[in-house]
């Protein structure tokens, strides 16, 4: 098995509201025929985290087809990705993520309102912008979406609508620090909208280097307390100073900050499945320290804002980031690990048009954001 060749996925269309419980998951394969295939189905998070749903594994089977052995649950956003095994021990190189949500679609006027989930308050990064609905019996096909820099919209920095039931817009990080920003979405059927959302706020503070702001919070949110600041009481603390902070479900408040209260020793153990090569950020270009060897026991301290690399500290002390699906270990380290959320050094950029610029950095530059199946990315004029 070569690195040459991903599966390419197929259905469940990437991006759409699916009606079938037990959908046929199809894909494409160039390679070589594998003994068999490896399915891995998420269901996501509202803090943005893939939980696995156990409804996957080897398929078994050379088919370029699959289908879950239990139904799936409506409203829900699932994540997958496949592939191929030579054999059984051979990791495979797995495709994109592929992203569907479980329907019926609602139609109009019996639209939903969307609750605002996050960013809210005190950030220390911005990327996912989330959002849920309070009667998951029915996905809308799409949403409009505003961000602003004052709470009247009328200074838009994003103005959008996309058929597209996910219920999250990835923006990438294009705010300025410390400056309070706004946000609404609203959802769509065709040209017809329901009411805009609540206005939330935040801003982005990673080092606490912000005055105190203060940042209305809706206080009944499900499953994401705890909440520190603005006299919010955790445990025997009294957080005071206008300043509001969501934690994420695994943190607690601790000092009035949001912290993951877990010891050293529940660091994640993992091991390279072959030689891995062990760069000093997650860009495909980064510096290689080195080739670590499989069977290397190194531990998971830190993930990518996308999950898809770790920061690894092995044995003799070196640090250096791997892809985490070239490592065997915890398949969800997220909230189950002793691991925090940091953003890798990023790769050097000139001034001209390029696909790896962010929002604000692409518009400058003459380009269009455009949304693709995997992730949001720059298209460059020719």
């Amino acid at each position: 098995m070569t690195k040459d060749y991903y599966p390419n996925p197929l259905e469940p269309i990437d991006l759409t509201v699916v009606d079938d419980l037990r959908p046929e998951f199809k894909w494409d394969y160039a390679g070589c025929i594998p003994e068999q295939y490896d399915i891995q189905l998420f269901s996501r998070a509202t803090n943005g985290g893939n939980v696995d749903t156990g409804l996957g594994g080897l398929t078994g089977s050379s088919d370029k087809n699959w289908t879950p052995s239990a139904d799936l649950t409506v409203g829900t956003h699932y994540v997958w990705r496949v592939a191929a095994k030579a054999e059984a021990a051979d990791p495979g190189y797995p495709s994109y993520y592929g992203q569907f949500v479980v329907g019926p679609a609602c139609e109009y006027p019996e639209l939903l309102t969307p609750d605002p989930v996050w960013p809210v308050g005190r950030i220390e990064y911005l990327s996912w912008f989330v959002w849920e609905y309070a009667d998951p019996t029915c996905t809308p096909e799409g949403y409009a979406f505003q961000l602003s820099s004052n709470p009247e919209f009328t200074d838009l920095i994003i103005n959008i609508r996309e058929v597209n039931p996910i219920k999250g817009y990835n923006t990438g990080n294009i705010v300025d620090k410390c400056d309070t920003y706004y946000w609404r979405v609203a959802a769509i059927d065709g040209a017809n909208d329901s009411a805009w959302s609540e206005v939330k706020s935040f801003y982005v503070d990673k080092y606490n280097e912000c005055s105190p702001i203060a940042v209305a919070v809706d206080s009944n949110i499900p499953e994401l307390a705890p909440f520190c600041g603005d006299g919010e009481v955790n445990g025997d603390e009294q957080c005071d100073g206008g300043d509001m902070t969501m934690c994420l479900s695994t943190q607690v408040c601790k000092n009035c900050q949001c912290i993951f209260e877990i010891s050293e020793s529940d660091f994640c153990e993992y091991e390279p499945l072959q030689n891995s090569n062990c760069r000093a950020s997650d860009y495909p270009e980064a510096d290689l320290i080195e080739t670590r060897m499989e069977g290397d026991s190194a531990d998971l301290i830190a993930l990518n804002p996308e999950y898809t690399h770790g920061l690894f500290e092995f044995e003799d002390g070196k640090q250096c980031w791997i892809w985490l699906s070239l490592m065997d270990g915890p398949e969800n380290p997220f909230g189950t690990c002793n691991v925090e959320i940091i953003d890798p050094p990023e790769a050097p950029r000139d001034d001209t048009c390029n696909a790896d610029l962010d929002q604000r950095e692409c518009i400058a530059a003459g380009g269009k954001w455009t949304e693709g199946m995997a992730a949001p990315y720059c298209t460059c004029p020719e």
